[in-house]
């Protein structure tokens, strides 16, 4: 039997590519099976972005939202080594001491890995 992560709430930055939104529902899910409570500051299909420029995007919109949550979650598929945004997402959070989970997509299941 696994430990439970009881009765927490915490502020996370999910980054992922948005052909992965649908897959964030089931990590959601099967945290609050265990009693965590996400808040969620990244930008998906029910919270869009539609700023244009890369430094902006950066600046004004991904770094705020990462600097207020306190864990990073990579929410890793086949495409997201083809992202640079998630890198940089990556490495951004790398930088202010974030941490940072890993969570592999691997169909029915999901497998959670953490640094620090």
């Amino acid at each position: 039997m696994g430990a439970s992560v009881t009765d927490q709430t915490k502020n996370v930055f999910i980054s992922h590519v948005h052909e992965d939104d649908a897959g964030l529902g089931k990590v959601k899910d099967l945290l609050a099976k265990n009693g965590m409570t996400i808040r969620d500051s990244s930008i998906n299909s029910s919270n869009p972005n539609n700023a244009k420029s890369e430094d902006y995007i950066k600046s004004q919109i991904l770094a705020p939202q990462i600097k207020w949550a306190g864990t990073l979650m990579v929410y890793v598929s086949p495409d997201t080594k083809n992202s640079d945004w998630v890198n940089w997402e990556i490495e951004y959070a790398h930088k202010l001491g974030k941490r940072i989970v890993g969570v592999w997509e691997t169909g029915p299941r999901i497998a959670i890995c953490r640094t620090r």
